[in-house]
């Protein structure tokens, strides 16, 4: 029978595994720091929606969330963001809420400057997220539909933009934050007929859950939730905010209503993103 290792082996691997793992946790702090904020995915996707014209066969929506302009290195990283999107030649973009963190005037003349950048065809579309209704309520001289509206974004504040080509239509409906903000649901759904396409903007996305039950929607889409911004390997979020328990990133559907989750591009609370990248998202419409 062979004799067990000294004492003195187990010492030598327990400090040689307690350096590895120093290092592994040093390099992982570094990594979710000062790489993967700045490491922005573009995915895209075919969405099949529900009676889409064959005019608008292939219409793409570049998406983009949860900005949060005040957090980390974002600042400076997006003027390039949106060279990036606009390279897309996407038919529209669209920003699904949260554009700013605390709300500041410094962050209003960033997007009255920087938000005429974005270009698309059919122009650039948002949302308030819960983050820019507080900056109306805290009254500290930042106005974010005022931003929106000096940076060329066309806010759709429970309203609804309809698309047309040679008589085909397509609608593209906003609800105002629907947590904390002032939503009307049913006056967007009352300017949408039956049997018409349309894609809805959301910042939260478990109200998936309400608005997918009248069917007047083949799509929606949202974000808030960073998917998660610190992960488990695999992309399973550690904690996400409320309103995004159930849909936290990615793509699902309910009641026949497809829905996305982006990822968002900046951060909250720390500067940080692990398992959990940037992500611009790239949706081309295709008929069911």
């Amino acid at each position: 029978m062979s004799s067990p290792n000294p004492p003195r082996m187990t010492r030598r691997r327990f400090v040689r595994g307690a350096i590895g793992l120093g290092v592994v946790a040093v390099g992982s702090y570094q990594w979710a720091e000062r790489v993967e904020p700045n490491w922005t995915q573009t995915t895209h996707l075919d969405i099949a929606l529900r009676h889409l014209p064959r005019e608008f066969d292939g219409f793409t929506i570049a998406q983009i969330s949860d900005i949060h302009i005040e957090s980390g290195t974002m600042r400076a990283h997006f003027p390039r963001i949106c060279e990036r999107i606009t390279a897309l030649q996407s038919d529209c973009i669209v920003v699904t809420g949260d554009f700013m963190t605390e709300p500041n005037r410094w962050s209003q003349a960033y997007f009255a400057h920087h938000l005429p950048k974005l270009k698309a065809r059919e122009g650039v579309f948002g949302v308030r997220g819960n983050h820019d209704v507080r900056s109306g309520e805290l009254a500290r001289g930042c106005d974010m539909s005022a931003a929106m509206k000096a940076g060329g974004v066309h806010e759709l504040f429970n309203k609804v933009h309809t698309f047309e080509r040679d008589g085909a239509k397509l609608h593209l409906g906003g609800v105002d934050d629907p947590w904390l903000g002032s939503p009307d649901i049913a006056k967007i759904e009352a300017q949408i007929k039956d049997g018409e396409a349309a894609v809805l903007l959301a910042h939260e996305p478990d109200f998936a859950l309400d608005y997918a039950r009248n069917r007047k929607f083949g799509l929606m889409l949202s974000g808030h939730s960073h998917g998660g911004q610190i992960c488990l390997p695999g992309g399973l979020p550690i904690h996400v905010p409320p309103m995004c328990e159930r849909f936290p990133r990615g793509l699902y559907q309910t009641d026949g209503m497809w829905h996305y989750t982006n990822r968002g591009l900046g951060t909250v609370g720390i500067d940080m993103r692990f398992f959990s990248r940037p992500e611009i998202t790239l949706i081309r419409l295709r008929q069911a």
